[in-house]
């Protein structure tokens, strides 16, 4: 499960990387919005996907230091 939880941290991540700079790029120097919305809805689906897997690990007793400190 704690490997899943990284995998998902590293796709999170990369998604929002490509969201944050060919997203917005395209939105405000090309005045398109599509890749927006190409690439907005699986970085949503894997940012609930973190979190909820973060909770769950949480539960199972696998703490990560972060996690403690912030709630």
């Amino acid at each position: 499960m704690k490997l899943f939880f990284r995998v998902i941290a590293l796709l999170e991540g990369i998604s929002y990387i490509l969201l944050m700079t060919f997203g917005l790029y395209f939105k405000y120097q090309l005045n398109d919005d599509s890749y927006v919305k190409l690439l907005g809805m699986p970085h949503g689906v894997l940012f609930i996907l973190y979190i909820l897997i973060a909770f769950l690990l949480r539960k199972q007793g696998v703490y990560f230091s972060w996690i403690v400190s912030f709630f």
